[in-house]
């Protein structure tokens, strides 16, 4: 057990329970014990007080609010100016590629907006997620509990054949919210369901199907929340930019495209 490192350290069983001891996690290396081991230990409690769906709904809310609060401000200011320069890209032909990235860092620093902020806490929020579902995996709590007699760390199939109701609402659930997160963009910008719904996105939601079968009930409830809160964070986003762009009357006044200049406040052209 001791000096567990890497991959075996990650991929080892181990159940965290309340007497677990972070020296004990320690032994299966420091992503265990500084980020899996405190949110294991808080699902436990967690689990013990309300239960184990509240549990990880809960420790899952409040993560993600975490997250969302630090790229809060910055995020609504990338989205704002991304708004700003859409209807602008049709206006570029292939030899004015340099032209547009000039004129979309202008819009991007009117909004004080960066993208390059926005990438770096995206991939620093990647190990605190697997943190999560890591520390859900191993919570005693959740290992040993029950929903109407299915267990949350057998697979949902199990559930579903046992027509167990909780069950199938959240693998329901979980379908549902895949499928609005993977037709919510055609149905805003008004295309076609049909004709835009290609091969790779039947694929994504035959592997969600397939994979929510095989996989512990945990993960579909895991799924369901946290398609959800990025329904939710893009919705705010969203509502805040578009609030942010209908009350700026700045324009980029004029942009030089395909030898001609295009007034953006009249259309006149030259």
């Amino acid at each position: 057990m001791n000096n567990l490192l890497g991959i075996e350290a990650i991929t080892a069983i181990f159940t965290i329970t309340t007497d677990t001891s972070f020296q004990q996690a320690l032994q299966y290396g420091w992503f265990r014990a500084i980020l899996v081991y405190p949110l294991a230990q808080v699902i436990n409690i967690l689990t013990n007080l309300f239960g184990p769906i509240i549990a990880i709904v809960s420790i899952a809310v409040l993560v993600n609010l975490f997250i969302f609060m630090l790229s809060y401000g910055n995020s609504i200011r990338v989205a704002a100016a991304s708004i700003k320069f859409a209807p602008r890209r049709k206006m570029y032909e292939s030899d004015k590629l340099v032209q547009m990235y000039q004129d979309m860092k202008k819009v991007y620093k009117h909004y004080n907006a960066n993208a390059i902020k926005t990438l770096i806490i995206e991939i620093l929020q990647i190990p605190v997620i697997i943190a999560l579902y890591v520390a859900i995996n191993t919570s005693e709590a959740i290992l040993t509990s029950f929903v109407f007699g299915v267990s949350l760390s057998s697979p949902m199939v199990n559930g579903i054949i046992l027509r167990n109701s909780i069950c199938i609402a959240i693998f329901v659930g979980m379908l549902f919210t895949q499928v609005f997160i993977t037709f919510a963009p055609l149905v805003k910008n008004k295309k076609s369901i049909l004709r835009s719904f290609n091969a790779s996105s039947w694929l994504r939601l035959l592997t969600v199907f397939f994979f929510g079968l095989s996989l512990p009930v945990f993960v579909s409830i895991y799924y369901s929340v946290f398609n959800i809160i990025s329904i939710l964070k893009g919705y705010i986003i969203t509502r805040k930019a578009l609030l942010l762009v209908n009350n700026d009357p700045w324009e980029l006044k004029e942009i030089n495209v395909n030898k001609k200049t295009v007034d953006i406040d009249n259309h006149e052209v030259s």
